[in-house]
């Protein structure tokens, strides 16, 4: 479970090092990644309990209870959320490939997103089963890339020296803390669509996942954030360059790194859509193909623009979603139980 929360946060944004600096400037200070860990641990654990709570095999059935009869507003943006973010994960993985591979547009994301496809398709199990593999991969060949950098220029370099002194050291650097917000609304939407239909969990199960979860992300974003501060790596994915100073060797773990981290942010993104879409459709596979189509229109955008454009935009509607939330689980602490499961009743086919 741990795993499941930590890749919904970790895809091509977070490891190859765009979404930092795109949110938190070029120059990061590194006490956001404690804040970011601290808001981690609530969102996971908030939507977590949601799924208790809940019950419910879907988003849309999480939604009525949580809105009532405004769920279909928060169906809509749950929709453009979950498409943004698999047209992002797409275009990341097109032109990831692009780099090692033919210039050919179109096909790598395609294949992937057809992989993807095929293991959504499995359902939770095959998403849980993948996270547990892929997600500490991808945590071990970032964090060896991150501190070779580090080890390279120091862990304080010139693209870390603050401007009222000449002086080094980032813990001076200022941060928004709106700003992180924003940061994980934007991140916890996408995780939102799965865990909000999880319920076999204890409440001890709960929060040690989303505890595990939030050290390992907190840690994680700090060792990237001293890399980050130890050169100028503001390009459009700065691990990636960090591992070409190192040599073909990172050079290739950074792409293995990012190359999974998309894969298992995109199964998120893909597996949330499907569960809203496929009550509409009838069918697994016609819901999944009309998901694919959608993010493949999507990813025209190309990988910054929609980090830059798009991600601030669900992160600030976030916020609205998970006020509703809030209320909901205070309301529901202890009745409304029997109320819920009627409603749930009426709405299976």
């Amino acid at each position: 479970m741990a795993f499941l929360l930590v890749g919904a946060i970790v895809g091509a944004g977070f490891a190859s090092g765009r979404e930092i600096l795109s949110f938190f400037g070029g120059t990061p200070s590194i006490l956001i990644a404690p804040v970011v860990g601290a808001v981690f641990f609530l969102g996971s654990v908030l939507f977590l309990s949601i799924g208790r709570v809940v019950k419910a095999s879907n988003i849309t059935q999480a939604n009525l209870l949580i809105m009532g009869n405004k769920h279909i507003a928060a169906d809509i943006f749950l929709l453009f959320n979950g498409v943004i973010i698999l047209g992002g994960k797409l275009a990341a993985m097109n032109s990831l490939f692009r780099m090692v591979l033919p210039d050919v547009p179109f096909v790598y994301a395609i294949a992937a997103g057809l992989l993807c496809a095929v293991l959504v398709a499995r359902g939770l199990n095959g998403l849980l089963k993948s996270n547990a593999v892929l997600t500490p991969l991808v945590i071990v060949i970032m964090v060896i890339i991150c501190v070779a950098a580090i080890m390279r220029t120091g862990i304080v370099g010139d693209a870390a020296v603050i401007e009222d002194g000449g002086e080094p050291g980032f813990f001076r650097v200022p941060f928004s803390f709106s700003m992180i917000m924003i940061y994980m609304s934007m991140n916890m939407m996408l995780a939102s669509t799965v865990l909000t239909t999880i319920h076999t969990f204890s409440k001890k199960q709960v929060v040690w996942a989303s505890a595990i979860a939030s050290v390992i992300v907190a840690g994680l974003m700090a060792v990237l954030i001293l890399a980050l501060n130890s050169a100028n790596y503001n390009v459009a994915m700065p691990l990636i360059l960090m591992a070409q100073n190192g040599g073909a060797a990172l050079f290739y773990a950074a792409f293995i790194a990012i190359a999974l981290s998309v894969f298992t942010s995109m199964m998120t993104a893909m597996i949330g859509l499907n569960s809203w879409l496929r009550p509409i459709t009838g069918g697994k596979w016609y819901s999944i193909l009309l998901v694919l189509i959608a993010g493949l229109i999507l990813s025209m955008l190309g990988f910054e623009n929609v980090i830059a454009f798009l991600y601030p935009v669900i992160g600030v509607i976030g916020f609205v979603y998970i006020g509703w939330c809030i209320v909901y689980l205070v309301k529901n602490r202890k009745n409304t139980r029997s109320k819920d499961k009627l409603i749930l009743k009426q709405l299976k086919p």
